[in-house]
């Protein structure tokens, strides 16, 4: 979703499937069973900036079979 002009897109190929998104604080947050997102290895759980789409640091990796289906958030 572009936060400029409300337009919902999706330009970054995901190798798999995604199944939850979340948004948070200018960061969209996304899980589901893949190997990477555009060109940046990510397994199975993603974050990127709201307004730009590129896809930023994340320390975790999820083991392969380990699918994301949902997220919540709580606290800071």
């Amino acid at each position: 979703l572009s936060l400029a002009d409300g337009v919902v897109r999706w330009e970054l190929p995901v190798g798999g499937s995604g199944g939850a998104l979340a948004l948070r604080s200018g960061r969209l947050y996304v899980g589901g069973l893949f190997e990477q997102v555009g060109a940046t290895p990510a397994r199975n759980l993603a974050v990127l900036d709201a307004a730009s789409g590129a896809v930023l640091p994340w320390p975790a990796a999820l083991a392969p079979n380990s699918e994301v289906s949902g997220m919540a958030f709580d606290g800071d």
